[in-house]
């Protein structure tokens, strides 16, 4: 076990020491050992040390950073001066400086995994498996960004480099829908049905469920809209601390998470804000998390969407033949956003909902790194989806 700076693990755990078997360490790192059948216990009376030792204000996940800089300030001579300080380590550690994502853009590259930003002629940000980043400046999001800075040389050519760390919501407007977000919301609905336990809510009965004051509420969105309509009611103001997009915070304080990457851990109530299409998420959450479920009764986002696109078959299999054209171009894509975008510039949006049928009714297959392939045209009746979709065009 590791622990933040202000938590001292070895005192946590030598509270739990007699359902444990043996245990050590120090106040920021510290191992134990237990019999299964004790592990619900330990935790328990961790937690109740926790409680009784930590304040709220402890738990807080803040921005540690030596300088902000302008965009102007990022030379290869101050890159140079900061390698002087190597070797960095414990004792030594590398300068960490901040930013903001509203200084300029980050936009996503290999194969949508990452982001990078150009600082100016001489400098670029980077940032490794932080792919929600561009959408959730999309949806809202300003970020500040805590950076190493390095000098990175391509093609005999030096640069600034400045590498990502970490980032902190600075603030959260009401953003637009984008078409990432709505991939999001039918990547959601493919999850296999299962039976599982939640409860369905109504919105006046939304105000009734926090867990605790601070902690462990988690009301999950996939839209922009569901996130905005519960930061505007007021009764929420004193009780939901942040909003977040992708990636919930380390300590579970009530929240908006809106379209997570994976399920969040530690929180005891989850209210999903957008009713899904399909079970299979639900399942799947409730499974990975072992949190009380709550779905928000008949809230379906992007309502106007879902009326206007065509279900046919015929609109059905013309995505399949646009599909087949790109493929024996031999054009590739690095993602469904992506393929839509070059496919459907237009209307992206039914051009997604087009492709996760012909996906989920087996007309064609995804392998590793997005590559596509053809598979002989099957009846989109096969797509849960597909069915899900078009028993909800005729109720809206």
């Amino acid at each position: 076990a590791r622990s933040p700076e202000g938590v001292d693990i070895y005192a946590v755990i030598k509270s739990a020491e007699e359902f444990l078997v043996k245990f050590g360490g120090h106040k920021r790192a510290a191992g134990l050992t237990l019999l299964r059948e004790n592990l619900i216990q330990a935790r328990n009376r961790m937690d109740e040390y926790l409680d009784q030792t930590l304040s709220n204000e402890a738990l807080q996940r803040l921005p540690h950073y030596d300088l902000a800089l302008r965009p102007e300030e990022i030379t290869l001579r101050l890159a140079e001066e900061i390698a002087l300080l190597e070797p960095t380590g414990e004792g030594n550690r590398k300068p960490i400086f901040k930013f903001s994502t509203a200084d300029f853009p980050v936009q996503p590259f290999g194969n949508g995994l990452h982001v990078k930003g150009r600082i100016h002629e001489n400098a670029e940000l980077i940032g490794f498996n932080m792919s929600y980043l561009s959408e959730a400046i999309k949806a809202g999001g300003t970020y500040d960004m805590m950076c190493e800075c390095s000098i990175n040389v391509f093609k005999n050519i030096e640069r600034v480099q400045m590498k990502i760390s970490s980032v902190f919501a600075s603030h959260f407007a009401d953003g637009e829908e984008n078409p990432s977000l709505f991939n999001r919301y039918l990547r959601s609905n493919l999850y296999k049905e299962e039976p599982c336990d939640f409860t369905v809510v109504s919105e006046d009965s939304l105000g009734d469920l926090f867990y605790d004051d601070d902690f462990c509420t988690l009301f999950l969105s996939l839209s922009c809209e569901s996130a905005a309509y519960l930061r505007s009611r007021k009764d929420f103001s004193d009780k939901v601390h942040r909003c977040e997009y992708g990636k919930s915070f380390d300590a579970p304080w009530n929240e908006v998470l809106i379209a997570p990457e994976s399920e969040p851990i530690g929180y005891k109530r989850i209210l999903l804000l957008d009713t899904p299409l399909t079970k299979g998420y639900v399942a799947r959450l409730k499974k990975e998390t072992q949190a009380e479920i709550y779905v928000l009764k008949d809230h379906y986002p992007y309502a106007d969407i879902f009326r206007r696109v065509n279900l046919s078959s015929q609109a059905i299999a013309g995505a399949y033949e646009a599909l087949k054209r790109f493929i024996y171009a031999g054009s590739g894509a690095a993602s469904p956003v992506d393929l839509a975008m070059r496919l459907s510039p237009a209307d992206p949006y039914s051009f997604l909902i087009c492709f996760y049928v012909l996906f989920e009714s087996g007309s064609i297959s995804v392998g590793q790194g997005f590559a596509l392939a053809l598979r002989t045209f099957s009846d989109p009746a096969n797509s849960l989806l597909y069915r899900r979709l078009s028993a909800l065009k005729n109720r809206l």
